[in-house]
């Protein structure tokens, strides 16, 4: 991905998150790429641009703990309710209101 569709936010609870961001080229949603153990949005590559060749959106993250993302060291930070709002976060900041979620962990 080009790495300078990446970008930096510091979410409501003080930690940073790394994203790729790729607006929509129409009406079409944002696809919401999230990888979890061990992985980062880099995983995401190949997938990415033939989404925006369909006009799709990307917003690909780094997950709390892997990649540009912070990675606290309290085990509390990692609650799911909590990852759930930092990932509102980021869609509020980059004002993503269509989003289809896609996930993949092991």
């Amino acid at each position: 991905m080009d790495a300078s569709l990446y970008k930096d936010l510091v979410i409501s609870r003080g930690l940073g998150h790394r994203y790729c961001i790729s607006p929509p080229q129409s009406s079409k949603p944002i696809l919401l790429f999230c990888r979890g153990f061990p992985s980062t949005s880099h995983d995401w590559r190949h997938i990415v641009p033939r989404s925006n060749d369909k006009d799709y959106g990307v917003l690909a993250l780094d997950m709390l703990r892997y990649g540009g993302t912070d990675k606290p060291t309290d085990p509390a930070a990692y609650l799911p309710s909590l990852i759930s709002k930092d990932i509102g976060d980021v869609l509020d900041a980059q004002k993503c209101e269509k989003v289809i979620a896609v996930g993949h962990d092991w």
